[in-house]
């Protein structure tokens, strides 16, 4: 019969969020062209074009941020979609955006009722920027090393928490170690593939009781 394996789960918290793939995704459309669209926009409409762009673009999640940029202020909207879709904003993005952006000189960012019924300017361009569908935001990375590993690895004098420092020398985006814990290699592996595909179901759990009278049941 084979010996069932056991393995050590390193779950870490990442020290640095890791370019995997663009958190918003951004795009500067003219005003002649917004205008343009009149026949699926109803008329052009400013706020009716970004549905149009999702249509087009089945991975544009939520529209996040409509601005609209006029006269001298017109090439800010490329430089903003520039900025969004190579991950120059890592938080706050669109508070980011309109510190930016947004004001005097720049561009304005109009509210959704009023883009819905505005037409696009041809002196104008059009900042648009989208939630990214295919966005994972990775928190937390694991790995899977198995027990003969450990306690052959002579540095560490074979002692699993030892070799956490071994896993953040290896894997320069490994942080802190918030969790480890033995088990079977199979389990392992699901505990480490569920951590690497960023679901992060397992934080969302919480104790159910009922609360009767300040008594807490299960």
């Amino acid at each position: 019969m084979a010996k069932l394996q056991f393995t050590i789960l390193f779950l870490f918290a990442h020290c640095s969020l890791p370019v995997l793939g663009y958190i918003r995704s951004a795009t500067a459309v003219t005003g002649d062209v917004v205008k343009g669209a009149g026949n699926l926009t109803k008329g052009g409409k400013v706020g009716i074009y970004a549905t149009l762009l999702q249509v087009l673009n089945p991975g544009l999640g939520d529209l996040t941020l409509l601005m609209e940029c006029c006269g001298e202020a017109n090439g800010l909207a490329d430089k903003a979609s520039y900025l969004v879709n190579t991950n120059q904003y890592t938080s706050h993005i669109e508070e980011n955006v309109k510190k930016d952006f947004v004001g005097e000189g720049k561009c304005a960012a109009p509210g959704p009722l009023k883009t819905l019924l505005q037409q696009g300017q041809e002196e104008c361009s059009y900042f648009y920027s989208f939630k990214n569908k295919d966005y994972k935001e990775y928190s937390f990375s694991a790995y899977c090393v198995p027990n003969d590993v450990i306690s052959n690895f002579a540095d560490t004098k074979g002692l699993p928490m030892g070799y956490t420092g071994v896993n953040q020398i290896l894997n320069r985006n490994a942080g802190e170690l918030v969790y480890a814990a033995e088990g079977y290699l199979g389990f392992c592996y699901d505990g480490m593939k569920t951590v690497n595909e960023a679901n992060n179901s397992f934080k969302l759990f919480k104790p159910t009781y009922v609360d009767i009278f300040g008594q807490k049941f299960d």
